[in-house]
Formats: C-alpha cells, structure tokens, sequence
C-alpha cells in the first residue's frame, strides 16, 4: 500500500472526460453539467490545443479538480519538466504511464508533491496493448513505492478494478475508463472499488448532456447504495 494518501480517497461518482475539440465546446459542455459530475479528466487531444490554461479555468468557473491526464512516457528530466508545467497550471493530478518504472515515477513525484498528485496509467481498456495483468501489477507495485497515489484500471473488466483496490488498499484513488461505449456498465467500476467512473462521449456528445450525466450519476448512486445494504 503506498505511504501517502489522495485526497479523492474516500470520493464516487463521474469522471467526465473533455474529449472535445475546442476550449470553448469544453467549458459549454462543463457548465452544463458540473453539479453532476465529481471532476474533470482532460486528455491530450485538448490539452496539445489549449495547453494548461484550460485548468485554471475549470477550476475557477467550476470548482471542479482537474486531472490531466498525459500519460507522461519519457526519462525522468523530460518527465518532469511535463508534469511541473501542468502542476502549475492547477491540476489536481497529472498521470504518468506505469511503464517508465520507480525510478521515473518517484522524480515526478517530487517534481510535483504536495499540490499535486501523481496518478499511474497501467493498462488499456481493449486486447490490443502490450500490456497483460502481470505488467499492471508490476506498474501498479512500483507506482506505490514511489509515490503514486491514484491509479488507473479498466472498467469494462470490474475485476481488474477489484484487484486493484485489493492491491492499492483504501488510501489511493482508482479511476475506470472503458464505461459505456467500450462495455463497461455504469455503476459497476465504482461498486467494484474505483472511486470515478470515466464517461465522456455519452454525456458531451448527447443532446441533453445535464439529462445524460444526471441519469449516469443516478446510476452509480444506485450501485453504491446496493453495495452498502
């Protein structure tokens, strides 16, 4: 388990990923849904358009934590310097890929720390990446002694998820992509221990997306309701 802990330890509900094209889409889309939505995932799409502005004014219109989510893979200096331009923007974490290994993960850790987290990236939601159960333990193992707090597993397998937070234990954030499109139902990554649900398309892409992200919220209470009965 790692010796530090996120401060979205003990947080549910939906991740929404910003896959839009344009800042302005983003912040319209963000607007209409913030009160459902329990953070911000911003991807390299945006994020290589917008650079890190976007956060601080998530954060100040909205309220909202913003994880950026970069899946950092390079040597550490490089790495750093990534992850230190997007902690001073505001984001709340930044994500590096697993597979850079300890030595990486904890020099961007502390690059970063304590304003912002470092959270791991450590295997695809589909069969096509190189990456098996067996490297996201490894990945996960070393994110831990290095400083990660929050990590990510795919929520179209909720038992991926469940071995997760076995291996994590309480104190770190899990997030699940792989919800909705890709096969992973709503509510279950969160009743199998992930702490966000990560749901884009289905809600910006929808014609009422507040309908859309208050239904899925709706769902995930529901589960986590089940869950504590």
């Amino acid at each position: 388990m790692s010796a530090e802990k996120s401060r979205f330890c003990t947080t549910r509900g939906i991740l929404l990923a910003a896959g839009v094209e344009s800042e302005a889409t983003a912040m319209t889309v963000i607007g209409q849904v913030a009160g459902e939505v329990s953070g911000i995932k911003l991807g390299n799409s945006l994020l290589y358009r917008t650079g890190p502005g976007i956060i601080a004014r998530i954060k100040t219109e909205f309220g909202l934590p913003v994880i950026a989510d970069l899946k950092i893979t390079d040597v550490s200096h490089v790495a750093e310097q990534v992850a230190r331009l997007f902690a001073e923007g505001g984001a709340d974490a930044v994500t590096v890929s697993g597979i850079c290994g300890p030595v990486v993960i904890a020099d961007v850790h502390k690059a970063i720390a304590p304003s912002c987290e470092i959270w791991l990236f450590t295997e695809f939601t589909d069969q096509f990446g190189l990456l098996d159960g067996e490297d996201s333990e490894s990945a996960t193992r070393a994110g831990l002694s290095a400083g990660a707090v929050g990590f990510q597993s795919p929520g179209n397998r909720p038992g991926r998820v469940e071995e997760m937070r076995q291996l994590v234990g309480p104190d770190c954030a899990i997030m699940s992509c792989g919800i909705g499109a890709q096969g992973g139902g709503v509510g279950t990554a969160v009743s199998s221990g992930a702490n966000f649900e990560i749901i884009g398309w289905a809600i910006y892409a929808a014609s009422d997306p507040l309908d859309a992200a208050r239904r899925f919220r709706e769902a995930i209470d529901r589960e986590l309701g089940r869950n504590a009965g």
